[in-house]
């Protein structure tokens, strides 16, 4: 190989990005990546907050003010931490399609899940959508 031939690290890498059909990054992609630099270092500064700290209002309140920031907390937020909802899920699903319900279709059984699984959003819910005390 040539040394006319030889590319430089920023020209591989928009070559392979645009072989692969990416996006090539934004002339000013250092200016946001020092813009994100210092809303972490602007976290920094902050006090330490209590394990029992709302975090999702807390980024809700910091939308404006940290724009990048929020899009990572929103994607971490999301997800969940750990695999008991998941497990929740499959236990409640053992309980609810039992050998007397394999006829039930997929639709019921979503609905039917969903409500078991949301119990305590239903509670609350359901006297808001029926007047209750009225059939008493």
């Amino acid at each position: 190989m040539n040394e006319s031939s030889t590319f430089t690290a920023d020209e591989m890498d928009d070559f392979i990005t645009d072989m692969h059909g990416g996006t090539l990054m934004p002339t000013n992609s250092s200016k946001s990546l020092d813009n994100i630099r210092q809303q972490i270092k602007m976290l920094e500064i902050e006090p330490r907050q209590p394990h029992t700290y709302d975090v999702w209002n807390h980024w809700l309140a910091r939308k404006a003010s940290h724009p990048e920031l929020f899009a990572v907390a929103m994607v971490v937020l999301s997800a969940p931490s750990d695999q008991a909802s998941v497990e929740r899920a499959f236990s409640a699903l053992g309980l609810v399609l039992t050998s007397h319900r394999t006829g039930m279709t997929d639709a019921h059984l979503e609905d039917t899940l969903l409500v078991k699984l949301n119990q305590t959003i239903v509670d609350n819910i359901m006297p808001m959508l029926y007047p209750w005390k009225d059939f008493k």
